[in-house]
């Protein structure tokens, strides 16, 4: 199973495991809820599935990997309790809390929120002192004495066994309690992920016509060499920043995120070539419609793998604007939902926050976690208004708001412009080929070109997807982006 497929499973877990009877007990009893056991390479997405999948369904996530715990912050520590038995008082063995059961109940005071996801890492290389500990959590939720709270869904990880000499065979025992879900890395599914996240282009490109490097593992040799997903992001993000700082990239760096020779050293030689295709400026005046006809000669002529390279720059750029539409309107909805409840007669400080939401009524809790962007605009409102009377404050933020509101729009069109633009560069240069398709699909992955052409209906887009991959109405992106929310 890939990724996606192995996330989509752990949601359908939580919304099924917290389904409840009318008299709010859970419609699947806590002992028949079994745990649900990711087994794949390292680096392939395990940990983040499953934070993502928390996060989308609206509950806590709290993550631990077993390896770093000992028998006592597992199961608590010893200490005597006294105890009366049949008239008599004994002292007798009793024990702490669990330091994990302990976190979850920090997670559930700090968050208001009852339902969560427990996620432990490494579970099939527990040690023997921690092993019978293990059988025992997943067949009663428990450490030691104490109790998983309900509500709380169980998901484990590990590797198989050529992957991590410490993995423990699973015995019948332990294969009966747990749902084991077995993760295959797919570039395919990846990729998806790599263009919502803005991976570098030079990767993404790479990796679009070396698919087999994606993902790569082998034991012969004195050492193991690995490629991962994992891996890969993590060079992004490196390579990145190695630009901004005009720091060389080279095979050295390189190799301490990609742990295998062939693949390391070829990657770098395509990132030379790839530094060279076209400038920053360049990429700039496609993006404003300004290209010249010499810039369209020189990318017409270069072989198919370089004109790969200038659709993945191009897609990167315009993803890149489409992002800053996509999170000033996200701002922007929420500063909405905290003023339409402002009462300008009352002190503004209380009220210009975001307010956490607790709904009993439905299966499952929702406390949306405060989003980092409104609260610290909500933060320099209250700061420019401090020492004003209510009304006169309340006036200024509602026009500090319109300002925003008015950027919000001046990048919408931006945004807009800069995809008619290269989709218009595209098909001069290239025509409807090829070309057309690698950016078509990107935009078309992207959640936030999404959302942004959702609202514009671009008709340049929509004519040029028409013409690949039959037709998409405005309707249609509307219906694809609620599917995809």
């Amino acid at each position: 199973m890939n990724i996606k497929d192995a996330k989509n499973c752990i949601k359908d877990a939580i919304r099924l495991y917290l389904l409840k009877n009318e008299d709010g007990s859970y419609r699947i009893p806590i002992n028949r809820q079994r745990p649900i056991a990711l087994i794949g390479p390292a680096g392939v997405g395990k940990t983040d599935i499953a934070k993502q999948a928390a996060e989308e369904m609206g509950v806590n996530f709290l993550s631990y990997t077993i390896t770093h715990h000992t028998r006592q912050s597992i199961m608590g520590l010893p200490r005597l309790s006294v105890r009366e038995y049949e008239g008599c008082e004994y002292h007798v063995t009793d024990y702490t809390m669990s330091e994990i059961i302990a976190e979850i109940h920090e997670t559930i005071k700090s968050s208001g929120q009852k339902e969560g996801v427990l996620f432990l890492d490494e579970f099939n290389c527990a040690s023997e002192t921690i092993a019978p500990l293990m059988l025992q959590f997943l067949q009663n939720k428990t450490f030691g004495p104490h109790k998983v709270p309900e509500g709380w869904v169980i998901v484990l990880a590990g590797n198989p066994a050529e992957y991590n000499k410490s993995v423990k065979e699973m015995d019948v025992v332990t294969r009966d309690r747990i749902r084991q879900i077995n993760v295959e890395p797919s570039f395919d599914v990846w990729e998806e992920y790599a263009i919502n996240k803005n991976i570098h282009p030079s990767i993404l490109a790479y990796l679009s016509q070396n698919r087999g490097h994606f993902y790569h593992f082998s034991a012969s040799g004195l050492q193991k060499q690995m490629v991962t997903a994992r891996g890969w992001e993590e060079l992004s993000q490196m390579i990145g920043l190695c630009e901004e700082q005009n720091i060389r990239i080279n095979a050295d760096l390189v190799s301490q995120y990609l742990a295998s020779d062939k693949i390391c050293h070829s990657f770098i030689n395509y990132y030379n070539v790839f530094s060279n295709i076209a400038t920053q400026e360049e990429l700039e005046t496609i993006l404003k419609g300004t290209a010249s006809e010499e810039l369209q000669k020189r990318f017409s002529n270069k072989s198919f793998d370089i004109r790969c390279a200038v659709i993945w720059m191009l897609s990167s750029r315009l993803q890149k604007d489409i992002f800053e539409y996509c999170t000033m309107t996200k701002t922007c909805d929420g500063l909405h939902q905290v003023l339409k409840q402002v009462d300008a007669t009352k002190p503004l400080g209380d009220q210009l926050k975001v307010q956490k939401r607790f709904d009993e009524s439905e299966w499952t809790s929702y406390a949306p976690s405060e989003d980092e962007l409104v609260e610290r605009t909500l933060k320099k409102f209250r700061s420019s208004v401090r020492g004003m009377n209510s009304q006169a404050g309340f006036e200024k933020v509602k026009k500090s708001f319109y300002d925003m509101v008015h950027q919000r729009e001046q990048l919408r069109n931006q945004a807009n412009d800069e995809i008619t633009h290269v989709l218009d560069f595209i098909s001069r240069v290239f025509g409807e080929n090829s070309e057309m398709e690698i950016l078509l699909n990107s935009l078309n992955t992207s959640e936030s070109a999404i959302r942004l052409m959702a609202e514009t209906g671009n008709p340049t887009y929509l004519d040029h997807k028409k013409n690949i991959f039959g037709g998409l109405s405005k309707a249609s992106l509307n219906r694809k982006m609620k599917k995809e929310a």
